[in-house]
């Protein structure tokens, strides 16, 4: 399936990183923190009263799976789930949708600041359309879909083997997704830009390593 529906609009599966039998997660063009990923029904309902009981119970796993791996794969202490449900709320795509938002101390100056954002930008496919708020952060931009695939494939190493899967360390490293991608990795960034060849294969093995304890 080359794309899925998402309300009035159609998402590239290569920016789906989770799919069940009856939802899907995906990573967002315009984060408001490291990590901030949504999960919706496969079916594209509306509002949240729509959805069967299934959905709903697939929904919540699924939310709940996603929700433990941002957290650990992106170093959070916390965590920010939300639904905006109808307009009012900040509803902008008609398709039922919960953030997934993994969070750090200090992340914002207002704690709540992150509802702010959230309205404001409302979704990751919807233009910016109300004044912003106080501290929000007009350097922000989309992220280009190559971008968007390299975190959704990280995501899916995590998932798969609790590691960056090795066909995405050569493109990822040298891209500015890197500290998105790899957080752990941001302050050694220099580092590996100097010693590449070396890194990959210490990587490499590293993936291969853990995939055998994941067999273990």
């Amino acid at each position: 399936m080359s794309t899925l529906r998402f309300g009035q609009h159609f998402i590239k599966a290569s920016a789906v990183f989770l799919q069940t039998e009856l939802s899907f997660a995906l990573v967002n063009r315009k984060p408001v923190v490291p990590g901030h990923v949504l999960v919706c029904p496969l079916r594209p309902v509306e509002r949240f009263r729509d959805l069967q009981p299934d959905e709903m119970a697939d929904l919540f796993s699924t939310t709940q799976r996603v929700a433990n791996l941002v957290e650990k794969h992106f170093n959070g202490t916390s965590l920010t789930i939300a639904i905006q449900d109808g307009p009012e709320a900040g509803q902008t795509v008609k398709h039922v949708h919960v953030h997934v938002m993994p969070r750090k101390a200090g992340d914002f100056e207002w704690n709540d600041s992150v509802y702010d954002e959230l309205r404001f930008l409302a979704c990751s496919v919807c233009p910016v359309c109300f004044t912003a708020p106080r501290d929000f952060n007009p350097s922000r931009t989309e992220r280009r879909a190559s971008r968007l695939s390299i975190t959704a494939r990280c995501l899916q190493g995590s998932l798969a083997f609790k590691c960056i899967p090795c066909n995405v360390l050569l493109t990822a490293l040298a891209s500015d997704e890197t500290v998105n991608c790899f957080p752990d990795c941001g302050m050694y960034r220099g580092y590996l830009a100097q010693h590449m060849e070396k890194t990959i294969t210490l990587l490499y093995y590293f993936c291969i390593l853990s995939t055998f304890q994941q067999i273990d």
